[in-house]
Order: C-alpha cells, then sequence, then structure tokens
C-alpha cells in the first residue's frame, strides 16, 4: 500500500455496476513507496509484452509501454521527493493510474502543467475483458484541478498523447492544439471548470474507446531505451 497525503477517497465503477473504492493520494517521499511502485510498473510492462505476444492493437500496445514508463518516472520522483505526482489506488494497493504534474515558478515558470498521465493497461480501451474500471484519469485529473485552483494557477496545459487524447481533451474543454504544440486553458473561470468537467459525475469509460493519455512517447522513450540497454 503507497502511503501519502489522500486527497479524494471515491468509488468507480464498471459497465457491469461493479464498485471499487480507490484514493487518490500524494506518495510519500520514502524509499518504501518508490520500491512498490517500481514494482508495480514492472507488472504494468508485463501487461504490455503479453499484449504484444498476443498480437493486440498496436496502439494498445504502445499506450501499456508509454504507462509502465509513466510510472517508472513516478517511481523515480517518489525517491527524489518530488511533489507533484498522483497516484490512484485501490484499497489492496493496487496502482491505478498516475499524474506528474508542475505548479507554476514565476517568472520561470507561469502556469501548471499536467506533464504525463497513465492508466493501468487493463483498463485501457481495446484491452482485453469488457469490464473496465471508469473514471480513473478523470478523478486523477479532477483533483489536479482542485490543487490548481487552490494555487491560483491561472493557465494549464497539456500535451495529448495522440489523436484519441486530443479529441477526449478537447471534449472537457482544451481548446484544439497547435500541431506538436500544447493545449491550453487560460483564465480562473476555465481552470476551475477542468475540474468540474473531470468530476465523478463525468469519468473517462475505456469500454467505448476514450483514453486520455497525456505526454509524448518521445519523452518516455528517453527513458526506456537506456533501460534496454542496461543502464537502470
Amino acid at each position: 500500500m503507497i502511503t501519502g497525503t489522500i486527497h479524494e477517497t471515491l468509488a468507480l465503477t464498471t459497465p457491469s455496476g461493479r464498485s471499487v473504492t480507490v484514493q487518490i493520494l500524494t506518495p510519500d517521499g520514502t524509499l518504501p513507496n518508490a520500491t512498490e511502485i517500481r514494482k508495480q510498473e514492472q507488472e504494468w510492462e508485463a501487461k504490455a509484452t503479453a499484449y504484444e505476444q498476443q498480437r493486440l492493437d498496436p496502439m494498445l500496445i504502445n499506450r501499456s509501454h508509454f504507462a509502465a514508463e509513466v510510472l517508472f518516472l513516478a517511481a523515480q520522483g517518489v525517491q527524489q521527493k518530488h511533489p507533484g505526482i498522483l497516484l490512484s489506488q485501490d484499497l489492496a494497493g493496487r496502482i491505478l493510474g498516475v499524474l506528474l504534474y508542475t505548479l507554476p515558478d514565476p517568472p520561470r515558470r507561469t502556469r501548471g502543467t499536467i506533464s504525463l498521465m497513465a492508466i493501468d493497461p487493463t483498463y485501457l480501451a481495446g484491452s482485453p475483458g469488457s469490464d473496465q474500471l471508469r473514471g480513473i484519469g478523470t478523478t486523477l485529473t479532477m483533483v489536479v484541478g482542485q490543487i490548481f485552483v487552490a494555487r491560483d494557477v491561472p493557465e494549464v496545459c497539456l500535451h495529448p498523447l495522440d489523436e484519441a487524447a486530443h479529441r477526449f481533451w478537447q471534449g472537457r474543454g482544451f481548446p484544439p492544439r497547435t500541431p506538436g504544440g500544447p493545449a491550453c486553458i487560460r483564465g480562473p473561470v476555465e481552470v476551475a471548470q477542468l475540474a468540474a468537467r473531470c468530476g465523478h459525475e463525468h469519468p473517462d469509460l475505456p469500454d467505448q474507446g476514450d483514453s486520455l493519455f497525456v505526454g509524448s512517447f518521445e519523452a518516455t522513450e528517453r527513458v526506456r531505451l537506456p533501460r534496454l540497454k542496461g543502464l537502470y
């Protein structure tokens, strides 16, 4: 079980009506937490490899590897006591989703950023099984939105991972991004609405194809390739 500051405890559901209680928390910067996150990252990577062996959809495979790399980076961040990390975990301690963010640091950085976000490959759009847990990503976004509002963050940006994520975030209030650039919302009202639009009553629906990953494959490849060479 990951320890930390719990921001929300809520119930997520599946299409069949199964309910799972989850915690959204900022993990403590401890070695046991980093070790446990690293262990679960390896489990996510094993799922991605299994999807490859089953010759499932290439985008599902890519997103699954991406998710494992984001969780690996979260483990590094926890070990380095980085504050901008949110995890979603169930009451058995299984990590369901991860979000990394930055707060403004004027004058060098004047906006908040959702830097990376991913969820357990088990619950991705297109993954095997039909009873996928809904709302993992949106509840993480709801909490980071609340953090941004509490800090009076004037602008929030994110870089959708792919076109599916771009469409999802447009549906949650982000304007179309320029090719290769971030999507940004500006103004206190819009930032507050981000948390509302991703509230518990408006979950992402992976069973209906929703994908909301944030980041870039290039960023995680810079982690993945050295690891494949045995440097980690």
